[in-house]
């Protein structure tokens, strides 16, 4: 019988015995636009649905190596509804946060006075400008960090280890902070 031809409660059990990428590979390919589907049918674009969908089968991997599936329980397939609906309610949960701390910095803006406004507008125009000059390893790093994601998250984007994705975000700030000194140096450091 051909690995493809197993039930997904079969593999599942040969991935907690054997530890078998191959088996898991199998249950990737049945599930992954499942759980892609599930993820973009809750958060829409706002979020990289990519990464929560890879998230979600890395634990369902880890879940079924660890022995936590009980297919007395439930089908496979629910288990996998379970955690990409949990994953995604995770996601909300950090994307609410993420927008309830733009809203309170925004709140502390004066927003009477036009000057700061067009101050602010062009340290945001500066940064990015810095943020462009970086090398190519170092700006893939700072653009995603600054799009809300998690180190740990940059480094499985870009199939880093963690600890090279936490050196480069080190590194790019130094450089950053380099850039802003010698070209910029009216513009406040903290702003980084």
């Amino acid at each position: 019988m051909e690995i493809s031809e197993l039930s997904d409660e079969q593999l599942a059990a040969m991935v907690t015995v054997n530890n078998g990428h191959q088996y898991f590979e199998v249950l990737d390919k049945r599930y992954r636009a499942k759980v892609l589907n599930i993820v973009n049918s809750r958060l829409g674009h706002q979020y990289d649905t990519e990464s929560i969908c890879q998230d979600v089968m890395l634990r369902i991997y880890s879940s079924l190596r660890n022995g936590n599936f009980a297919p007395e329980r439930a089908s496979l397939g629910t288990y996998v509804y379970t955690i990409a609906v949990n994953a995604t309610i995770d996601a909300m949960r950090r994307l609410r946060s993420r927008e309830s701390r733009v809203v309170a910095d925004n709140s502390s803006l004066d927003f009477d006075s036009p000057d700061k406004e067009l101050e602010r507008q062009e340290t945001v125009r500066l940064v990015r400008e810095a943020v462009r000059s970086l090398p190519e390893k170092y700006r893939r790093v700072v653009e995603l960090r600054l799009k809300g994601m998690t180190g740990e998250s940059v480094a499985r984007k870009l199939g880093l280890p963690q600890n090279t994705e936490r050196w480069r975000c080190h590194r790019a700030r130094k450089i950053l902070l380099e850039y802003i000194e010698n070209h910029h140096p009216e513009l406040d450091p903290s702003a980084l």
